[in-house]
């Protein structure tokens, strides 16, 4: 079994979703960059979802991004 602080797959256990457009990478390249490195990817925030990364132009337009919000809400529910 792999440890979830395993220093080769720093992000195993982890549920990953994507929002907003990425400055670096394109989201197949970032999906697999989060497989390589041991976690999980979703099209959808859940409670399960560990990591909302915000691309920078999803940043700016914070309020309108319904991943966040429904993050705010799912952590509002649990915590």
């Amino acid at each position: 079994p792999v440890q979830r602080d395993s220093p080769t797959l720093p992000l195993a256990g982890q549920l990953v979703v994507f929002t907003g457009k990425l400055s670096s990478l394109g989201r197949r390249d970032a999906r697999a960059l989060v497989t390589r490195l041991g976690g999980a990817t979703a099209d959808e925030v859940t409670a399960r979802t560990t990591m909302l990364v915000v691309g920078g132009e999803g940043w700016a337009g914070r309020s309108s991004s319904n991943k966040l919000k429904r993050v705010e809400e799912l952590r509002a529910q649990h915590g």
